[in-house]
């Protein structure tokens, strides 16, 4: 018999977690309430083979890329940094002091930043960035692109802890006075949030009717015909059109007339 959580759920971890999502999206007059249920127990659902949580916290970089990507708007300080990464996340995760200004005074060795003197400022260490850190920022970008897929792990991971603590009776962490509670209003309200930003950023949010295996095997096929077609294209040689070898011969009669 399947062990349960507080609130009558198997626990996380439990061999026979399922995924519920699909069914609940197909069934008829599936309120915004329900919806979000569900994507509460699919998201506290530990996949079986897909996404694994393999770092603790953004991709390593981040930070750095960043840095490099505010310092090319415009010279800013160490402390202006600090705020603009948390007005970026929304106000939800800072990075510490001790993560920014190593990172601009490595930038400086390397000759990736430089020190910008300000007269109405002159006890601000402002830093702007050099020609090498416009190359640098531009591998950055292709680095930080590449760990798309382990960022998601980490915010799935998170949200999988967070859950379980909600519903795992070998965790109590209720505390009465506390503001939030480890519970499934709080967490349908997280989900909230994120469907929230989701259309902000992105327009109307639309359903995705596949399960986590079915999603990550068709994101891997989609990668993999991309690959192939790039692959493709660069091995095809370029051959002369019709309209090429005409031009071509029309240049040349022009010029034996000439």
């Amino acid at each position: 018999m399947l062990s349960r959580g507080r609130q009558g759920r198997p626990l996380a971890g439990t061999r026979h977690r399922k995924y519920l999502f699909v069914e609940a999206l197909e069934s008829p007059g599936s309120s915004r309430l329900a919806f979000l249920v569900a994507v509460t127990k699919t998201l506290s659902a530990r996949p079986r083979k897909v996404g694994i949580m393999r770092k603790s916290g953004p991709p390593k970089g981040l930070i750095s890329y960043l840095v490099l990507e505010l310092l090319d708007e415009r010279p800013r300080y160490g402390y202006e940094l600090l705020g603009e990464i948390t007005e970026i996340s929304g106000g939800h995760w800072e990075p510490s002091y001790g993560s920014v200004y190593p990172i601009l005074y490595k930038f400086e060795e390397e000759g990736v930043a430089e020190r910008v003197e300000r007269a109405d400022e002159p006890d601000r260490k402002y830093f702007a960035l050099t020609d090498a850190g416009r190359e640098e920022l531009a591998e950055k970008r292709a680095a930080i692109g590449g760990e798309a897929r382990d960022f998601g792990d980490v915010v799935l991971g998170f949200y999988h802890l967070y859950a379980a603590l909600a519903t795992d009776d070998r965790f109590q962490v209720a505390d009465a006075d506390a503001e939030w509670a480890y519970s499934e209003r709080y967490s349908a309200w997280i989900v909230e949030q994120i469907i929230r930003h989701h259309e902000r950023d992105f327009g109307e949010f639309e359903r995705i009717d596949a399960s986590p295996e079915e999603f990550y095997d068709e994101s891997d096929a989609a990668e993999t015909d991309s690959v192939e077609t790039g692959e493709t294209e660069a091995e095809t040689p370029e051959t002369e059109t019709a309209d090429d070898a005409d031009e071509s011969e029309e240049a040349s009669s022009g010029a034996a007339d000439d």
